[in-house]
């Protein structure tokens, strides 16, 4: 299997555990702790929010040649708004195979470009959703 063929498949396998996860969450557990002001539910539109941004980011990046750059100021902001919203698990699984569908829909040259360089973590989602699956279940116990 080829470096990108691994990114696709576990961008879907961590897809699907944020699937399985989401349709599997309470009211109550949503609302669950996960540490330093953070719930389930900020963890899951932190996610969403992100992904949908990499997501964008990929389509343009097919369209124009070019990467937007990130901007770290926005998670302290998202983190406040994430509070109010419910449907952050349903969110964060089209966010996921939006973002899934954007990496799979680059060119074969440009897959292996965006890879090569700084931004290779707009593929690779899979790392993204491992942490805060992780973060969620262990705080679901």
């Amino acid at each position: 299997m080829s470096r990108i063929e691994d990114i696709v498949a576990r961008n879907a396998e961590w897809a699907f555990r944020l699937e399985n996860l989401v349709r599997g969450l309470s009211a109550a557990d949503c609302q669950r702790s996960l540490g330093d002001g953070w719930t389930v539910t900020t963890a899951l539109t932190h996610l969403t929010f992100w992904v949908f941004r990499q997501a964008e980011a990929l389509r343009r990046y097919a369209e124009t040649g070019t990467l937007l750059e990130e901007d770290l100021s926005v998670n302290p902001a998202l983190k406040l708004t994430a509070r109010g919203m419910a449907a952050a698990g349903r969110l964060a699984i089209e966010a996921a195979k939006r973002a899934d569908e954007a990496a799979s829909s680059l060119a074969p040259i440009a897959l292996p470009e965006v890879l090569a360089g700084e931004h290779a973590y707009l593929v690779q989602r899979f790392e993204h959703r491992e942490d805060h699956i992780a973060q969620i279940e262990r705080a679901l116990g």
